[in-house]
């Protein structure tokens, strides 16, 4: 393509693809093929359209083409590097730009593009020769620098895998190349960073002073000053010299840099000198905080009326953290000078929480009293001052409230709200900390009486709440919450959404949803936040090494390691895990309608390692959630739950797969996991199951399967049984008929024994209406183990049914009435899913119920035991 109209067409199809309109972008380049048949651009930017539009097999012959072929076109060249990039093919742009390089030794693009190449395969050895050959053709420093943090990268790949060449040969060569370069006198900035982290690598942190030293000491430093004083810190920090530490720390904080690491590193120094028995300087807690006070005198400005301004509160926060750690008595005046001169803040109480729990019984009172009660000059400073104040005394009262309080709060609440009324939406309102304080009173009264009107009144509060600020995300998690401890978990997605959580939320805080929805049936809602979790980790796997080229390109070495960290974290992430397992147990359960759609299921089904759980970094952020009562985290039962999922779906797979000893192998894992889970959870009553987690994570989460135990155990016996029963169907007594039938029979009384077990749990669950989220949950529990138990039937039945003659005969009939009462059960369960199970309560609630029981009703529908033997 070539001239004015070939590049406007080019452009409108790059539109289209920029822009998503990937049918469009098809047509536009249909059309421009039909001219130019020959177009490499066009072949592969049609290729490109159609990897993206899902039809990856007509993609990839155009691709496969391509890769075998020269281009040289420019435009053609960065088609096919987006079509490898898109299908997860970055080997292909090796072979590509090897072959390209072979015949154009001297061609720098298909150097560098080959370079770039090797990065997106990890193949550290091969860019380091590809740079240090293009130093040597093309003299350009850059490529030099390349060729070093590739032999970084294979030294930390050596250290990984215990190979002692990390430390013997690789880290010593980059150590003398870096030397020669700046004997060269082409070492840039990005140089100098590169070699501190070489020498990091090799503990070697007197020469990077050293470096530091030489370099602060040139004309024109490479490092400015204030980069050149933290890596000292750090560094300081590292090999524990506290009072060099505290001599960068000092001189930082004497030059107005009030960041809180550098106070963190001065608080630090403080206590380790300290601790270590010295007395000198600053090293003890009186001359310390003496200190920090003068620097806060020093850094204020003095405002009209002879007050200190407040812009400098992290010095007020340091003395405080200080006298934290030293337990000393100064911690309540100065908390309470914090208190007076920032209570008018939103976010005074957040600051002042770590420290509250310090503070004696007897001088609590001294603490409030240090605010001004004098009217402040507009009245929601007064507003925001009570809150702060409130939020103190719920505090230290432990949360417990009264129904008093509870209504005072909440007339608060009414009578500030006119204050706020020329915000916009997005703001926050200033009487909303009133609104969080009645709905944490109205759950302290239920976690107390177990009255579940008190939840409504808070949920009728914060609905009414978030509609006027529709930004504050903290009352929308309270209301979600609340919400998942009524079980109401439709209404709690529909809030979850409006927190707008996305890309790397979904990794730190999609557990809030997604360690619930599943559980009340919100299977659609949790599908798609799953999905999206999920490509969330496809996608930062593949763009990680375009980040990494990038750093290259701009010699931001330094940026390297944290991309590779970055990388590392979120694909070993345990809530990947959680992810990978739940969508696969709910495509699972979903697709259990015939035989050919489970069998499609699980066969396609990758189960995350059990044995990697205990080592993969939990990344959620459970402080997301502002606490206003004293609470300790509660155990994490994640890696049990994910692994329970694994060792079930395991199990299914291999029954499917006919390999029954796996199958029975992995039944009992997940039975034994169970049991232990149940055994591990908070002996609450059910109605409380969640409260000692209600601003962390779940609790409880096996404590509705105990119901359902014994059904667990009762398939794990009837598999061996089963394979008992094809033991002898193979040895010397196959043909004896009455011992095949009297262990077929005991395969059937312990299937039925299992269906029995469900019918018992089914009159119980549904006995009573809803109530909260523990008689969603354990109907929730049922549904499940009756779909485990359905697949399990019929991976027994299918298999049975290859079985011929007195084997046959014995075991067709008798799993034929385990199969006819599971049946049966399995449309009385659905039966029973009916609206009379519908309490009364607030509307959002109850619709959130039926909507539940709906989805229950529709996982159920034509759940029966697959007895139709596969096609050959």
């Amino acid at each position: 393509l070539r001239g004015n109209m070939g590049d406007r067409k080019l452009r409108q199809i790059y539109d289209s693809i920029d822009n998503h309109r990937y049918q469009q972008g098809l047509k536009e380049v249909n059309a421009l093929l039909k001219k130019h048949a020959d177009s490499q651009t066009g072949k592969l930017l049609k290729a490109l359209i159609l990897s993206r539009l899902g039809r990856r097999a007509e993609a990839e012959p155009i691709i496969n083409e391509a890769k075998q072929s020269s281009i040289e076109d420019e435009h053609a060249l960065q088609a096919f590097n987006m079509c490898c990039h898109d299908i997860g093919q970055p080997g292909y742009l090796v072979d590509f730009y090897q072959a390209a390089v072979a015949r154009k030794p001297d061609n720098e693009e298909y150097n560098a593009h080959l370079f770039m190449a090797h990065v997106r395969t990890r193949q550290y050895k091969q860019q380091q020769q590809v740079a240090s050959n293009m130093y040597r053709i093309f003299k350009q420093p850059p490529y030099y620098t390349w060729a070093v943090m590739s032999i970084l990268c294979q030294a930390r790949e050596a250290a990984a895998a215990g190979n002692a060449a990390a430390g013997t040969m690789l880290l010593p060569l980059a150590d003398r190349m870096l030397q020669k370069a700046k004997t060269d006198g082409h070492l840039a900035r990005e140089g100098l960073r590169l070699h501190m982290l070489v020498l990091r690598e090799m503990n070697k942190f007197d020469a990077i002073l050293e470096l530091l030293r030489l370099d602060s000491e040139a004309e024109s430093p490479l490092i400015i000053a204030t980069e050149r004083v933290r890596t000292v810190s750090e560094i300081h920090r590292i090999t524990s010299n506290w009072a060099a530490l505290q001599t960068a720390s000092q001189a930082l904080l004497e030059g107005g840099d009030l960041d809180w690491a550098v106070l963190t590193d001065f608080v630090d120094s403080v206590e380790k000198l300290s601790q270590a028995g010295a007395t000198d300087g600053l090293a003890t807690y009186t001359a310390a905080s003496a200190w920090l006070a003068q620097r806060h005198v020093a850094a204020a400005t003095v405002a009209e009326g002879g007050k200190l301004a407040d812009v400098h509160r992290s010095l007020l926060l340091a003395r405080m953290q200080l006298a934290k750690r030293f337990s000393h008595a100064d911690l309540v005046a100065i908390l309470g000078d914090f208190a007076a001169r920032h209570a008018t803040k939103p976010s005074c109480f957040a600051d002042m929480l770590p420290y509250l729990a310090a503070v004696p019984a007897a001088d609590r009172d001294a603490v409030l009293a240090a605010v001004p009660s004098t009217p402040e000059k507009e009245p929601h400073l007064d507003v925001l001052k009570a809150v702060t104040l409130a939020r103190c005394r719920f505090y230290w009262a432990g949360g417990a409230a009264t129904p008093a309080d509870a209504a005072s709060f909440r007339a608060l609440y009414a009578a500030a709200l006119p204050l706020g009324a020329h915000l916009k939406p997005s703001e926050i309102q200033y009487a909303d900390g009133y609104a969080s304080l009645a709905a944490w009173a109205d759950f302290h009264l239920y976690s107390t009486t177990g009255d579940v009107a008190h939840l409504h009144n808070a949920v009728e509060l914060l609905s009414g709440a978030v509609e006027k600020s529709t930004h504050n995300h903290q009352l929308t998690l309270l209301l979600c919450k609340i919400y998942y401890l009524l079980g109401a978990g439709f209404a709690a997605s529909t809030q979850f959404s409006r927190c707008d959580v996305k890309h790397i939320q979904l990794d730190s805080l999609g557990y809030i949803m997604l360690d619930h929805a599943p559980a009340l049936a919100v299977y659609s809602d949790a599908t798609n936040v799953l999905q999206s979790s999920m490509q969330l980790y496809e996608v930062g796997a593949r763009e990680t090494p375009e980040y990494v080229i990038n750093a290259y390109r701009y010699g931001s070495f330094h940026k390297i390691d944290e991309f590779y960290r970055f990388e590392e974290k979120l694909t070993t992430s345990l809530h990947r895990a959680f992810c990978a397992v739940e969508l696969g147990w709910l495509d699972t359960m979903l697709s259990a309608k015939t035989h050919a759609e489970t069998l499609a299921t699980l066969s396609g089904l990758a189960v995350p390692d059990v044995a990697a759980l205990d080592v993969m970094p939990d990344n959620r952020d459970v402080t997301v959630m502002d606490v206003l009562a004293p609470s300790a985290a509660p155990p994490s039962q994640r890696v049990p739950w994910i692994r329970f999922r694994c060792f079930a779906l395991t199990a299914l797979k291999a029954l499917f797969a006919s390999d029954l000893a796996a199958a029975i192998s992995a039944a009992g894992q997940a039975a034994a996991t169970l049991t232990a889970g149940i055994g591990a959870d908070p002996a609450a009553q059910p109605w409380n199951c969640f409260a000692a987690g209600i601003a962390h994570p779940r609790t409880g989460v096996f404590l509705h399967y105990a119901a359902v135990l014994p059904a667990w155990d009762g398939l794990l016996t009837g598999l061996q049984a089963y394979a008992n029963f094809l033991e002898t169907s193979t040895g010397a007594d196959k043909g004896n008929k009455d011992l095949l039938s009297a262990r077929a029979n005991t395969v059937a009384d312990l299937l039925l024994s299992t269906v029995s077990v469900l019918k018992d749990t089914q009159a119980a669950a549904t006995a009573a209406p809803f109530t909260h989220g523990g008689d969603v949950e354990r109907v929730s529990a049922l549904v499940e183990t009756a779909v485990f138990a359905c697949l399990v039937l019929s991976g027994i039945t299918m298999a049975a049914n290859s079985l011929t003659r007195v084997p046959g005969q014995a075991i067709k009939p008798a799993l034929k009435k385990a199969v006819d009462e599971f049946n049966q059960f399995s449309a009385s369960l659905r039966g029973a899913l009916k609206d009379e199970l519908l309490p009364g309560c607030p509307d959002a609630i109850r619709g959130s119920y039926r909507l539940s029981l709906a989805s229950f009703r529709e996982a159920l529908s034509g759940l029966t035991v697959h007895t139709i033997a596969p096609k050959a």
